[in-house]
């Protein structure tokens, strides 16, 4: 990977999601789509990568569901091992184990037992659901509801080569207003990190928004995600992603946070003497929904 500097941004970044029409098909309507149907029943968070799909119960992913690129229309399914714990899925091209998950041949018996023994799959995650995540999730779910002004496309957003993840990346839908893409960076209590979380957000806006405007493969890719969740129900059907390298607004969460700590000061000193600017929420227990964007207060 080529370091950003004195480099093309263009080529500093590399990032792509979207999943090939074959394997959109086989989601919508085909071998798949009792997976999909078994998932949003029970109202899990379905994200788009690059070539696969990750399905989310409260932050654990209980699927990977992916297309080989050496053999396009053949599908690799993968679970971590304790989510399997008392689980027999069939598996008639013998399983793998890769570090701590199974990869299974995505085959029709495969699906079949998936679906059947989902809710075993769901109980076993629980005991593994970090509290965050599980916040990350209500935010995503509940974006979609009409009062929300930011709808969540993707969460644990990483570009290749950098270790840093955003928590969140969605984009605004005040009808009245150009669309803006919100990157967010989430923090759950009195997490100790709160106070670096500028340094944080720095680094995600230089990756992915130089000059505060979307990095034009990160934009490509969320506009073909957008485009496909729209189309396998995922979103709602009037949604969007602005067109060419949209404005980016960075937005610090804090939710259940205690405001007799300090570590907030120590975040609104590091917000003073940065180079750019940023907003920031605070969330009461149990509310996952934004407020309007004109309440969030600018650092």
């Amino acid at each position: 990977m080529v370091q950003y500097g004195s480099h093309d941004m263009r080529e500093a970044v590399r990032f792509r999601r979207g999943l090939s029409d074959g394997f959109l098909a086989e989601i919508k309507a085909g071998r798949f789509s009792a997976i999909l149907s078994a998932a949003t029943s029970r109202c899990l968070d379905v994200q788009i990568r690059e070539h696969y799909l990750d399905i989310y119960a409260d932050g654990c992913c209980v699927l990977k569901l992916e297309e080989r690129q050496s053999a396009p229309g053949s599908y690799w399914a993968s679970i971590h091992h304790k989510f399997l714990d008392g689980v027999s899925l069939a598996d008639d091209q013998g399983s793998r184990a890769r570090g701590s998950y199974v990869r299974f041949k995505a085959s029709p018996a495969f699906i079949d037992t998936y679906v059947c023994s989902l809710d075993a799959i769901l109980e076993n995650s629980r005991r593994y659901v970090k509290p965050e995540a599980a916040l990350e999730e209500q935010m995503i779910r509940q974006s979609r509801c009409p009062s929300s002004p930011v709808l969540f496309i993707d969460r644990q957003v990483q570009v290749y080569g950098i270790r840093r993840r955003a928590d969140l990346i969605g984009v605004t839908v005040d009808p009245e207003a150009a669309a803006r893409v919100v990157l967010v960076e989430l923090k759950q209590g009195l997490d100790n990190r709160i106070q670096h979380l500028m340094d944080q957000m720095g680094a995600y806006r230089k990756t992915v928004a130089p000059q505060g405007r979307l990095h034009c493969e990160v934009a490509s890719s969320y506009r073909t995600v957008v485009a496909q969740k729209r189309e396998l129900g995922l979103v709602p059907p009037a949604a969007a992603f602005p067109e060419g390298r949209p404005s980016v607004e960075c937005l610090l969460v804090l939710a259940d946070y205690n405001t007799k700590s300090k570590l907030l000061g120590r975040l609104r000193e590091r917000a003073r003497e940065s180079s750019f600017g940023v907003k920031l929420i605070l969330l009461e227990k149990d509310q996952y929904v934004l407020p309007p964007t004109d309440s969030w207060e600018a650092l």
